[in-house]
């Protein structure tokens, strides 16, 4: 099977014999930056400070950094069938008549577009729903954990996540990081316990 990238494209094969690629435009901008408790305040305190902080990107608000060709891409080659069964959000695409459930003419695949996701999240997230065991990580930083879980979300798909969170959130835990990094704040605030 032939698929067409782009140079700046990269093409990670969950399925060998997928039928199905997932594009993910605009990889690792969903959650830019963290900041702590004490920035936050001070922006509250004094609106300069967040005017500042968008001159040091070189950004206003809304406005892109880069252009699509320079962030790149990540495809990742999946089953439809795999998806459509661990994701009502992809099973519902393939019951309409979106676009996406006609093959593209150049490479026979279904095209999916995504935006803004980690890479990673979303490989660990396809890994699992393609049971793909060994690619499945045992633990993860705390930036990854939300990744994970809120692209999961996004997607309906947080059920197929229960038998690897409480492993993940144990070694976690153990490792004392949920006490003293940032992302504990966004970690807490997810409603994981409930699965």
């Amino acid at each position: 099977m032939q698929v067409t990238m782009r140079a700046n494209t990269k093409l990670v094969r969950i399925d060998p014999n997928g039928d199905m690629l997932i594009i993910l435009k605009d990889p690792d901008t969903a959650l830019l930056k963290w900041k702590s408790e004490e920035d936050l305040l001070k922006e509250e305190e004094d609106p300069k400070t967040m005017a500042d902080d968008e001159k040091t990107h070189g950004t206003e608000m809304g406005e892109e950094e880069s252009t699509e060709d320079e962030a790149g891409q990540v495809q990742f080659l999946v089953s439809h069938r795999q998806m459509r069964i661990a994701s009502p959000y992809f099973d519902n695409i393939f019951k309409r008549d979106y676009s996406e459930t006609l093959k593209c003419a150049e490479d026979n695949l279904y095209h999916i577009q995504a935006q803004q996701w980690s890479p990673d999240a979303m490989e660990i997230i396809l890994n699992i729903a393609h049971q793909q065991v060994r690619a499945i990580p045992t633990e993860m930083e705390p930036v990854l954990f939300a990744q994970v879980f809120i692209a999961a979300d996004y997607y309906q798909m947080t059920y197929i996540l229960e038998p690897h969170m409480k492993t993940w959130w144990t070694k976690l835990e153990e490792s004392n990081v949920t006490k003293k990094d940032p992302a504990n704040v966004y970690t807490e605030s997810l409603d994981f316990h409930s699965i």
